[in-house]
């Protein structure tokens, strides 16, 4: 599970199963087979640039959690921080923070989200909690006592940082209680200068 693409799809699977096929576009114009090849080429160069993408991103998450091989655990852990994230911030947010992070690294954001009204998380116990739910088989091993839960979390939270922009960042940090807010920064006094 490690490598993002052997979560999603091989662009050589993609490109066999299709590949015989004429295809019928939304301009309503059947192309011929020499003009597949050539979109579903550019469709692999793609494809195969998402992957490397989501693969640093992924990797990124393993050395900031001090396991830089470990990339099945970093999938978990940074898989349940997002999805807890999904549950702390509005969705409007949630597509604002996605939209400058990797492909695939979105799809592992928006996994099984259900855009239902609920009760948004507002204290750090029932974001650690919410976080060991996402995997519960695992919880014990990825996220073990409030410590090292917040210690992933923070880890998570710097790659996000190394990824987004700083204007992004406040938006999402203006959106949490003060609780919260300090899993995402390091200083719990940044954030309270800024805070009007």
């Amino acid at each position: 599970m490690g490598c993002i693409s052997n979560l999603i799809l091989d662009s050589s699977i993609i490109r066999n199963v299709w590949k015989p096929v004429t295809c019928l576009f939304d301009t309503g114009k059947i192309i011929t087979p020499l003009e597949v090849e050539i979109r579903f080429k550019i469709f692999e160069m793609k494809f195969d640039q998402f992957v490397e993408k989501g693969n640093e991103f992924l990797k990124e998450v393993a050395m900031e959690l001090g396991m830089p091989d470990d990339t099945d655990q970093a999938y978990r852990v940074m898989s349940s921080v997002f999805h807890t994230v999904r549950e702390t911030i509005s969705a409007e947010e949630s597509l604002h923070l996605i939209s400058q992070l990797p492909m695939f690294i979105k799809a592992v954001y928006v996994n099984s989200w259900h855009l239902n009204p609920k009760n948004k998380i507002r204290s750090r116990a029932e974001f650690f909690d919410c976080l060991r739910k996402q995997n519960p088989r695992t919880a014990t091993q990825d996220f073990g006592n409030d410590e090292i839960a917040r210690a992933k979390t923070q880890a998570v939270f710097k790659v996000i940082k190394n990824h987004v922009a700083t204007g992004e960042i406040q938006d999402i940090l203006d959106q949490l209680p003060m609780e919260l807010a300090e899993l995402w920064i390091t200083q719990t006094q940044e954030y309270a200068d800024r805070k009007p």
